[in-house]
């Protein structure tokens, strides 16, 4: 708290303003004269949340075995990864990892987690409402949404979510408008998340944008339209922004998520076959792709509508490998 001997105000962080997952805080001032607190505006964050920026990088596949180690990034910086010495878990190679700033959660059935301020072996969280592969996601700060899959041969309708906060099988949720696989956008401004594209019964790929309203359950509604049809188009999102990847195609598509709409074509990157992805609110990271092992990760920033960039690499090679960070919208 600092005084203004000059005008007689005194600057104090509001009372139970933003906590630590916020990327600014309200700035009051107190009028020393009639004692009462009134904002005067925002200011960024000093220090912030370290778990917001860094992703996180676990397992994948390297060609002839799973992998189990996990690798560490500053989003904000561009560079390689590093080794995270001490993590590890069960082999995990689906590419489904979420999570907040206190958890990152990996896998879909049977899924495991860590705390992000340890991240060293990891726990079991739970399993799906029912054992399926395939799924799509998308997660605010306290659920996250799985969106259709496949079982044995054939697509599901599910949609489930599990609390971050708690372990246990995840719960029903409600149900998609066609059964589907390979959805996903992991995309969230914190109220509202999206999914799209997928692979339906007919054996082709669709572009539709669903979402929901994560504080309350029921079935899926359409947003709009991709560009183009296309198989698990992960990307990620800002607060306002959301980036569909590139799978099936070589252009990215946004949205914004406030509005419901089509998407608009946003860019070019080098390989239709980036499946992998996280971000920070600023920037789209996408890890190794899915046809060979690989060390390239790539990037690009949300706000500016850019073709995809070199980010740096991973010490090994891989793909599969599942990312996350505590960035979940606000």
């Amino acid at each position: 708290m600092a005084a203004s001997v000059a005008t007689g105000l005194m600057l104090a962080t509001k009372a139970g303003g933003a906590p630590p997952d916020r990327p600014a805080d309200p700035i009051d001032y107190i009028d020393m004269f009639l004692g009462m607190p009134l904002t005067l505006g925002v200011l960024p964050r000093l220090s912030g949340n370290p778990y917001l920026d860094r992703a996180v990088i676990y397992g994948g596949y390297n060609g002839s075995a799973s992998l189990t180690d996990g690798l560490e990034r500053s989003m904000s910086t561009l560079g390689n990864a590093t080794l995270i010495s001490g993590m590890s878990g069960t082999a995990q190679s689906s590419g489904r990892a979420s999570g907040n700033d206190s958890r990152m959660v990996v896998g879909e059935n049977s899924a495991i987690y860590w705390a992000q301020a340890s991240l060293g072996a990891s726990t079991t969280f739970g399993n799906l409402s029912n054992g399926r592969a395939a799924v799509g996601h998308t997660h605010n700060q306290t659920r996250i949404i799985y969106a259709g899959g496949l079982i044995n041969t054939s697509n599901q309708t599910t949609v489930d979510y599990r609390t971050i906060a708690t372990v246990g099988t995840a719960v029903s949720f409600g149900t998609l408008s066609s059964a589907r696989r390979t959805i996903d956008g992991r995309i969230s401004n914190g109220t509202r998340g999206l999914t799209a594209g997928g692979w339906t019964n007919s054996s082709s790929a669709t572009n539709r944008i669903d979402y929901w309203t994560f504080a309350t359950t029921g079935n899926a509604t359409q947003f709009g339209s991709l560009t183009s049809s296309r198989e698990r188009p992960v990307g990620g999102s800002s607060n306002t922004r959301g980036v569909f990847g590139s799978n099936n195609a070589t252009t990215h598509d946004y949205v914004t998520i406030a509005t419901t709409g089509n998407a608009t074509s946003f860019g070019t990157i080098t390989s239709q076959l980036w499946r992998m992805s996280c971000s920070n609110g600023s920037r789209v990271l996408w890890t190794p792709s899915m046809t060979s092992p690989s060390t390239a990760m790539l990037y690009v920033n949300i706000a500016t509508t850019g073709n995809a960039q070199s980010f740096g690499s991973v010490p090994a090679a891989r793909y599969y490998a599942n990312p996350a960070t505590g960035f979940f919208g606000v």
